[in-house]
């Protein structure tokens, strides 16, 4: 997919590894519920890969956005596998309903899944320029995505989401937050995979750039090479001493 994460970088703190949002003061007690979608089983085996993976240099998290197409999405999981790293997706919910054999898995090995909207709208507009979107449809596009999502994985997304594009501002957030959306997954390091860069680059990116706590965003598509660069960008920041986190996990 084509994103213009360079304009979204400066809507997303890179100091942290997802923006935490909440609704304006009101004298409340305590942020609304998550939703809870319809036909939900309840998982019964639990994940193979433990959510954090320490190592002497900290933990960096790797997220995968899913929206375009199946791409490189098989191969990911299976050098996740191979390497036994948790890892974060952030999908839509025209994705999951396209691929929800991927979805399925990525859950039974253990991975986190993060809503991504239902069919990626910029909520500002900033990016699409499509004039951005109500309250009422920020909040209809997670629970669209979720009423996909959650059936697959036995557990709603909420409190967790990525915006497509990274565009958001507080009002977004305080529309989201009311119906329990208050983890917002940003990303500190672009591996520009998206933009078709090839692997060395995608390469050197991501370990030129590594730290404690870094969050990746990279892509599943197949105009993306993430995919064919996650091993070499695995091996070498396991060589450098980091180890591997979901970002629900990062900060523990």
């Amino acid at each position: 997919m084509r994103v213009l994460v360079l304009l979204a970088l400066l809507l997303v703190p890179l100091t942290s590894a997802f923006a935490q949002s909440s609704p304006t003061d009101s004298g409340d007690s305590g942020p609304p519920s998550c939703p809870v979608a319809d036909g939900v089983p309840t998982p019964t085996t639990p994940p193979p890969i433990p959510p954090r993976v320490d190592r002497s240099a900290g933990v960096v998290a790797l997220t995968f956005d899913a929206g375009a197409d199946r791409g490189y999405a098989e191969d990911i999981l299976d050098t996740l596998s191979d390497a036994h790293i948790p890892a974060t997706f952030g999908m839509t919910g025209t994705w999951a309903s396209a691929y929800p054999d991927l979805v399925q898995r990525m859950a039974a090995e253990g991975h986190m899944v993060i809503n991504h909207t239902f069919d990626h709208r910029s909520f500002t507009g900033l990016s699409d320029h499509l004039g951005g979107l109500s309250a009422a449809r920020r909040q209809q596009e997670l629970l669209d995505a979720d009423s996909v999502i959650a059936p697959l994985i036995g557990h709603t997304t909420c409190p967790w989401y990525r915006l497509p594009y990274g565009d958001g501002d507080r009002r977004v957030d305080e529309d989201v937050a009311a119906i329990g959306y208050t983890q917002q997954v940003g990303w500190t390091i672009d591996t520009l995979g998206w933009r078709g860069a090839p692997v060395q680059d995608i390469v050197s990116r991501s370990l030129r750039l590594a730290a404690p706590n870094a969050v990746y965003v990279m892509h599943v598509g197949i105009e993306s090479r993430d995919g064919p660069a996650l091993p070499i960008v695995i091996e070498g920041l396991e060589s450098m001493g980091y180890g591997f986190a979901t970002v629900a996990a990062l900060d523990q």
